[in-house]
């Protein structure tokens, strides 16, 4: 047991360059972005336009370079889930009823972006890149639980880097394209540990591990309607539509991990050898169409529906390899070590959600402008899990708003500077779970269920951030 906890320990550490995340999606790497409810692939995506829409960079020449930098935060708070089975005889060797550990990380963070233009006189062409960085730590990764009560997408979701590239081109007035390209990482590692309770014998470990990048592009495009913008009004164009494709992205982990120790005197150590899958983070293939509409000199309105296909998603939760279907020994026991049982972590049955998103802006003067916004987010599960498994992803409203200042310079810099301001709002739709009769294999009978007899999942999600963008 000492070697499996060391083991499992170190594939933790292996694991933590990259985490399930993506702040786009999530909160928005702006503040005016996140004040939209997100609604800004046809409109409003400065300082993220790399991300929300790449040819949307092509799109504006009134000036060549321009500089964002936004500090976000989001604070979880679920309800509580109090006196459920937390083990049984089918996960563990005891049944122990107990609160569930819903403590999860704040996000806080910085997100910079960077948008210039290449070639004015080349359709405009435009190359923009935003990252996030977190401010509490670098990365932190928790893979969360196979069995207890878990909220998959928000345990480790926001807290790691991320990185995106875009590059827009406008072949004519009105149209702009563009493609992107959204950055993850693929990790192998190998461990080898050799514990030993005899206090003259040294125990051991070694690891070895590599990681590559892995690509998913995104392509998008924007229409503007040919009318010039109104005098005084920021607000552009009356008529935009634009869409974009992102590509999904499974960024995941296979680690060999090769553990013994020699725990009875001086009889030979109990060897353990066996394979380790996680998906540690998964971004699905998704298609977001929007326009918007400028129906007064100082108001426009965004719609957009983003659809999203999770039915590929695997959680983060480590999924432990059966050893033997992989050793070519006679004697497998001998030669390959320790038999033991692979994973079976409970699945549930996935959905593909389409989301709906609507914004809101108004300049109300040459210097300030309000926003609003809402969207509505489905859970990414069918049903609730009343059967084997725990994986919570409640169905959200999020109510977004924000407001802007408009600056002719900064500081003492003739430079037009704009401070964006954003408060965000997700409820989490209460979900009932009551666990049916017996174990995981539904056998037995009463409340032995992992999360018997039940529970009810929900809470909300508050956060906000603060903008600055120059344009030069």
């Amino acid at each position: 047991m000492a070697k499996l906890s060391g083991a499992l320990g170190l594939a933790h550490v292996l694991m933590l360059p990259a985490a399930e995340a993506n702040i786009g999606e999530l909160l928005g790497f702006t503040s005016r972005a996140s004040s939209l409810a997100g609604a800004t692939v046809a409109w409003g995506g400065d300082g993220s336009r790399a991300w929300t829409n790449p040819a949307s960079l092509a799109g504006d020449d009134s000036k060549r370079l321009r500089f964002s930098w936004t500090v976000l935060g989001a604070q979880p708070s679920f309800l509580p889930i109090e006196n459920v089975v937390v083990e049984n005889e089918y996960v563990s060797d005891k049944v122990t009823t107990a609160d569930v550990d819903l403590d999860y990380r704040t996000t806080l963070g910085q997100a910079v972006g960077l948008e210039y233009i290449i070639a004015p006189s080349l359709g405009n062409l435009t190359l923009g890149v935003v990252g996030f960085l977190p401010l509490e730590q670098v990365t932190y990764l928790d893979t969360g639980e196979a069995f207890v009560p878990e909220y998959v997408l928000y345990r480790a979701r926001t807290q790691r880097p991320q990185v995106e590239f875009g590059l827009g081109w406008s072949p004519t007035p009105s149209f702009q394209v563009g493609a992107g390209a959204h950055l993850g990482f693929a990790l192998t590692g190998y461990a080898s540990v050799f514990l030993q309770t005899d206090e003259t014998r040294p125990s051991s470990m070694r690891i070895s591990a590599s990681m590559k990048p892995k690509v998913a592009p995104q392509f998008g495009f924007q229409y503007r309607s040919p009318d010039e913008a109104v005098p005084g009004s920021a607000l552009g164009p009356q008529f935009t539509a634009a869409g974009v494709v992102r590509l999904p992205l499974d960024s995941g982990v296979s680690m060999n991990l090769n553990t013994g120790a020699q725990v009875f005197g001086s009889f030979a150590g109990v060897d353990l050898e066996f394979d380790a899958l996680s998906s540690l983070y998964y971004d699905p293939l998704s298609v977001e169409l929007g326009f918007s509409w400028r129906y007064s000199d100082r108001a426009r309105i965004l719609v957009q529906a983003d659809w999203q296909d999770w039915r590929n998603f695997n959680a983060p939760t480590l999924d432990i390899q059966d050893p033997s279907g992989a050793c070519q020994s006679s004697d497998p026991a001998e030669d390959c070590g320790l038999p033991i049982s692979g994973s079976a972590n409970p699945t549930q049955e996935l959905n593909a959600i389409l989301i709906p998103r609507i914004g809101h802006e108004w300049q109300a003067s040459d210097q300030f402008t309000l926003r609003i916004g809402y969207s509505q987010r489905p859970s990414i599960y069918k049903n609730t899990p009343n059967g084997a498994g725990n994986l919570l992803d409640p169905s959200q409203d999020i109510f977004t708003a924000g407001i802007g200042w408009n600056f002719d310079g900064f500081l003492n810099f003739d430079v037009p500077c704009t401070v964006d301001f954003s408060l965000t709002y997700h409820s989490l739709r209460t979900q009932t779970i009551e666990k049916t009769e017996g174990n995981e294999l539904d056998e037995g009978s009463g409340d032995i269920k992992v999360g018997a007899p039940g529970y009810q999942a929900g809470g909300n999600i508050l956060g906000g951030g603060l903008t600055l963008s120059l344009a030069f």
